[in-house]
């Protein structure tokens, strides 16, 4: 009997030693990305155009949408999944 119980703290921890590599690699790739962006990205400066509210049980919560210019001279607009209460942003005002 001490032996499987044995084996099954192998088994655990074998697990979990396995899903902390996949977490620390789908970091390093993330944190990889991050980066890539940081040096190669273009920075440019947007307009808050509007806020989205979203209602939920504790009340309003604000999400601003981003107008931008990219190299070509085409318009883009962005809403940020990040919901804010009370919002982050005012209409009108410029982002980087």
């Amino acid at each position: 009997m001490p032996k499987s119980k044995h084996g099954m703290w192998v088994i655990l921890y074998a697990f979990f030693f396995l899903l902390g590599c996949t977490l620390a690699y789908f970091s390093f790739q993330q944190y990889q990305k991050t980066q890539h962006l940081l040096q190669d990205g273009i920075r440019t400066i947007g307009i808050v155009k509007r806020m989205v509210v979203t209602q939920d049980d504790d009340g309003a919560m604000y999400s601003p949408v981003f107008e931008f210019t990219d190299r070509a001279s085409k318009d883009h607009e962005f809403e940020s999944s990040v919901r804010s209460r009370p919002p982050a942003y005012k209409v009108g005002e410029n982002v980087k």
